[in-house]
C-alpha cells in the first residue's frame, strides 16, 4: 500500500509540524494498521492503529448525518451503496477464477 501524493499533501499541510516523532503531540488513527508505516516514511507523522481508534472511525459513521448538518442520511446512504458497487466491481475485476 502507498501513500498517495494527495494524502502526503494533505497531512504535511493541516497537521502540525514537528521536529521527531518523539516529540509529535498528536495521535493519527488510522483504520488500517499496514498503512501506519507508509505514512510514517512518507511524512514521518507517526500513525495509530488500536481498537479506541476503530471505535472512534465507528462512531463516526453511525452519527456522521448527525455531525455534518449539510448532508443528510439520504445522501450518506446513497454515497455508501455506490462506494459498496465500486468496491465490489473492482473485486470481481481482480478476482482471476470469475
Amino acid at each position: 500500500m502507498k501513500v498517495s501524493p494527495l494524502l502526503q499533501n494533505f497531512l504535511s499541510s493541516k497537521l502540525p509540524k514537528t521536529k521527531s516523532s518523539k516529540k509529535q503531540k498528536f495521535a493519527l488513527g488510522i483504520s488500517d494498521p499496514k498503512l501506519g508505516q507508509e505514512i510514517f516514511e512518507a511524512t514521518g507523522i507517526t500513525a495509530c492503529y488500536n481498537e479506541t481508534v476503530v471505535e472512534l472511525i465507528r462512531g463516526i459513521r453511525t452519527h456522521f448525518g448527525k455531525i455534518v448538518k449539510k448532508i443528510n442520511d439520504e445522501d450518506v446512504k446513497r454515497a455508501q451503496l455506490g462506494l459498496s458497487h465500486s468496491f465490489s466491481r473492482s473485486k470481481c475485476a481482480q478476482d482471476v477464477n470469475r
